[in-house]
């Protein structure tokens, strides 16, 4: 049997061994991880890039909503402030003093002698300021604006009668019990004679006859604003007032 021998098993044993270094392998394996590392951290980043991308996308829609949500919040509250002052506004339209209810509860009254000559009206509307709740007492509302309405109506005629002067309480009486007027008036409220003139000839019609002036002063309404569901309020105190329009005379 042949005897091969090997005269570069050193060289060969030395280049394996050399092959085999645990720092070479190392240094490769610390390579591939830093390859890894670096494609896991750009898929990161890439991955973060986007979701910051998404989430102003959403930020901007939140905002867009949010937006839209104040405006259609605004515009309810706008409406309901609309409707109230349209509510308060029909309610005030109906308890206005209609001069057609007027004119028509007066050509019910008629006394023999007694002819009107001049109806008037003075209308006078008082505006007191709403006052602050006190600042330690945060629980007590602020005490709201009234309007105080005063009204008197001035009834101007004349007695031509047989004896002029004695037909003027006959038409204060009929005045206050026409239905119409007892109902405006109350109960116990009376007109007033606060004119009577010497008694004269009346040129248009050739008659001695005396011209008088009767007043009557409905009760007082102090009201809330029109878009309060309380139409009335108490009485304010006259010093915290000031007049809001003058006299409307008819």
């Amino acid at each position: 049997m042949p005897i091969r021998i090997n005269l570069l098993a050193e060289s060969q044993a030395a280049e394996e061994l050399r092959r085999k270094d645990p720092v070479k392998r190392a240094i490769m394996t610390g390579a591939v991880c830093g390859v890894a590392i670096c494609a896991v951290s750009v898929f990161l980043q890439s991955q973060t890039i986007a979701i910051k991308s998404t989430d102003k996308t959403y930020q901007a829609q939140i905002r867009q909503v949010t937006n839209d949500f104040a405006t259609v919040v605004q515009n309810s509250d706008r409406l309901k402030k609309i409707n109230l002052h349209t509510r308060g506004l029909d309610i005030l339209a109906g308890e206005r003093l209609l001069y057609g209810n007027l004119l028509n509860g007066l050509q019910k009254i008629y006394v023999d002698g007694v002819q009107m000559v001049h109806l008037r009206t003075d209308h006078t509307y008082e505006l007191f300021e709403p006052s602050p709740a006190e600042k330690k007492d945060t629980k007590k509302p602020a005490k709201p604006s009234t309007v105080t309405e005063r009204i008197v109506i001035y009834f101007e005629a004349r007695d031509w009668s047989s004896n002029p002067g004695d037909q003027v309480s006959m038409f204060k009486d009929a005045v206050g019990q026409n239905a119409y007027f007892r109902e405006l008036l109350g109960e116990d409220n009376e007109l007033r004679l606060v004119n009577l003139t010497p008694p004269q000839v009346a040129q248009d019609i050739g008659k001695l006859s005396v011209q008088f002036t009767l007043e009557a002063r409905p009760p007082e309404k102090n009201r809330l604003g029109i878009s309060s569901n309380t139409r009335y309020a108490p009485a304010p105190s006259p010093q915290a007032g000031r007049t809001a329009s003058g006299p409307v005379r008819l």
